[in-house]
């Protein structure tokens, strides 16, 4: 079940994200799937299935973020063990 650590985890992450105008054009694919999965968690956050995945995408995109991006990369390995710890 999605805790409000999550919840509040998913909209740092998502104000990163909307708050970093020049991503790189090599990860604007990833960052575009991850925000609208974050959207679709905000309208209702405690739909589990809106979680599938997640997990897996940040992980991948981290690798992508870290070097430029190292407070969004950041963002995604705290959701990503939000998520793991509750089971999602």
């Amino acid at each position: 079940m999605p805790t409000p650590e999550i919840i509040e985890k998913v909209r740092d992450l998502q104000r990163q994200i909307a708050e970093t105008p020049d991503l790189p054009t090599h990860v604007r694919p990833d960052t575009r799937v991850i925000q609208q999965q974050l959207d679709t968690i905000l309208v209702d956050p405690s739909l589990v299935p809106n979680y599938n995945s997640l997990g897996d995408r940040l992980l991948l995109a981290y690798v992508k973020f870290e070097v430029d991006h190292p407070k969004i990369a950041r963002a995604m390995l705290d959701l990503n063990a939000a998520l793991a710890g509750a089971g999602l």
